[in-house]
């Protein structure tokens, strides 16, 4: 199971807040602006750079105070080294887009 004395954080819920308070500074430094269009492909492609510099972010500077459950529900849990599908299945298997550091530097306790 999770670690539960660390709250878990929804990677979804930074990033949209993100998302909006990028878009309100892209409104404040154009307000001649008429229009707020966005190519849609390009708009999917900024919430997936932010997710990943979001998750990057977290796993220096906050994973030893959060577990972070990402979009697809898989919730990690750097201080222990695990990551849990839905809060309850070990994934140690997966190949994608999860951070795997440990070869780079010891989880934070």
């Amino acid at each position: 199971m999770a670690n539960t004395t660390k709250p878990t954080i929804k990677l979804s819920d930074i990033r949209e807040d993100a998302h909006l308070a990028f878009w309100a500074e892209v409104v404040k430094h154009l307000p001649l602006a008429e229009s707020g269009d966005f190519d849609p492909r390009a708009s999917f492609d900024l919430d997936a750079a932010l997710e990943e510099a979001i998750t990057k972010w977290w796993y220096w500077n906050a994973s030893m105070h959060y577990d972070l459950q990402l979009s697809n529900g898989v919730i990690i849990d750097q201080g222990t080294g695990d990551t849990y599908l839905l809060g309850h299945v070990p994934l140690r298997e997966i190949s994608y887009a999860i951070p795997h550091h440990s070869d780079q530097r010891e989880p934070r306790r």
